[in-house]
């Protein structure tokens, strides 16, 4: 999968990035329950819009093909969405 970010913000002199995928195609983050998802420590799914609508996820909620998903993290360097799982 290439690159897939959509937008990036540093915040607090850089050491927090807010970062906006947009899910081109299935992979290991889809279809899969945010709950059952080994997702790196120190990152947030804030939300993910779908068809126009946004969802503030709960662990039931699962990132589809064609979604945006919005994170914040500590991390750096995150290129892809496949990024946000250890």
């Amino acid at each position: 999968m290439n690159c897939n970010i959509e937008t990036l913000y540093h915040m607090y002199d850089s050491r927090v990035e807010a970062i906006e995928f947009y899910v081109s195609e299935d992979s290991a983050v889809t279809n899969i329950p945010l709950k059952d998802m080994k997702l790196k420590d120190h990152l947030l799914i804030c939300f993910i819009s779908r068809n126009g609508k946004l969802i503030i996820p709960t662990g039931n909620d699962c990132i589809q093909k064609n979604d945006t998903v919005m994170i914040i993290t500590t991390h750096s360097g995150f290129t892809n969405i496949l990024d946000i799982l250890k």
